[in-house]
């Protein structure tokens, strides 16, 4: 055995080889390590704004930012279905957040009274109301949004005040 292995190469060399690899899945595994913590956690929360006149229900949504660098966000959909009816909101406007902070509320879609109304009424094929929203973030320094957040609601129209059902939420 100890000739198949001198013939191989000699035994300092093989351990020198067998280290260099050890120390690249090293160096490998803490540059993942390094960029899974870098990288931007974005969170969506919904606010409803109920004008007491009218009635009319307005969604804003605050993007939060749950890491532990600054990011550079926007959202690049807002997509309101009020039954069969779909009202986008043009929304795509880049902004900074610092860590922990919550960034400026924004309008993503309004519901009047009419349209709960028919809603109730089941006036619609689809009698539901759903809001869509996609944010992209992307650390600072870099020029492409590379980072994803998905989140899809319900709102419930029964009450005097919305309800929010999560249907899906998912970072990429």
């Amino acid at each position: 055995m100890f000739i198949i292995v001198y013939e191989l190469g000699s035994i300092p060399d093989w351990i020198t080889a067998i280290v260099a690899i050890f120390a690249l899945l090293g160096v490998w595994v803490a540059y993942r390590d390094y960029l899974e913590k870098t990288r931007p956690y974005v969170e969506v929360e919904l606010e409803t704004v109920i004008d007491e006149k009218s009635k009319n229900w307005t969604f804003l949504a605050k993007v939060l930012n749950k890491g532990q660098y600054p990011v550079y966000t926007k959202i690049s959909k807002a997509l309101l279905t009020v039954g069969d009816e779909k009202y986008p909101t043009p929304a795509d406007k880049e902004f900074t957040i610092f860590p922990g902070e919550e960034k400026v509320k924004i309008p993503v879609g309004s519901i009047y009274e009419k349209g709960r109304k028919n809603i109730r009424e089941a006036k619609y094929t689809k009698n539901t109301v759903e809001l869509e929203l996609e944010v992209f973030s992307r650390k600072i320094g870099y020029q492409n949004y590379k980072y994803k957040t998905y989140l899809k609601v319900q709102i419930l129209v029964e009450e005097d005040k919305p309800d929010f059902i999560l249907i899906e939420k998912k970072f990429t």
